[in-house]
């Protein structure tokens, strides 16, 4: 008996979902084009520096999250900050204020709490900086991933029903 065959694995989902992410926050330069000349688009300035938030840092995808995010942001010159906020609402909104505080550029977040965090996109908007919800919406933001669990879960289906993909 084989192992079924998957069009897309897990490691590849999370490096289109990093991507993607990165790319919303404005890492999307082809990579030899240097991301250090690349001007933001809300800010008129450089990108350097971009900071992920993803919460649940306790999950074991959460390392190779980081690990492909800082890979993508370091083939444009950009450092990849990132938050170890451990699952905590409070931590989550402490360490964003922090990011705005310090006018990180660009800031993409997983939010815990919608309602709490809209404040802090709305402070990040004020700002001028980049701000891209993950996995939601948020009334102030400069973009948002999204995923859509009803295709997601049809798509699952079709897959366990079809069997093993023929070789």
């Amino acid at each position: 008996m084989t192992a079924p065959q998957h069009t897309a694995s897990r490691r590849q989902f999370l490096a289109f979902s990093a991507g993607t992410a990165l790319a919303a926050a404005g890492c999307s330069a082809p990579p030899s084009t240097s991301a250090s000349a690349k001007a933001s688009a809300s800010t008129g300035r450089a990108l350097t520096k971009i900071g992920l938030d993803y919460p649940f840092t306790q999950l074991p995808l959460y390392s190779t999250l980081v690990k492909l995010s800082t890979a993508r942001a370091k083939a444009h010159g950009i450092s990849l900050l990132t938050t170890s906020d451990n699952a905590s609402a409070d931590t989550q909104a402490s360490n964003l204020s922090t990011w705005v505080a310090r006018k990180v550029p660009a800031i993409v977040s997983f939010p815990m709490v919608f309602e709490a965090t809209e404040s802090i996109a709305k402070q990040a908007m004020d700002a001028g900086l980049i701000w891209v919800t993950y996995g939601g919406s948020l009334q102030h933001q400069s973009a948002d991933i999204q995923f859509s669990f009803r295709k997601g879960g049809s798509l699952l289906g079709e897959a366990a029903g079809s069997g093993p993909p023929n070789s």
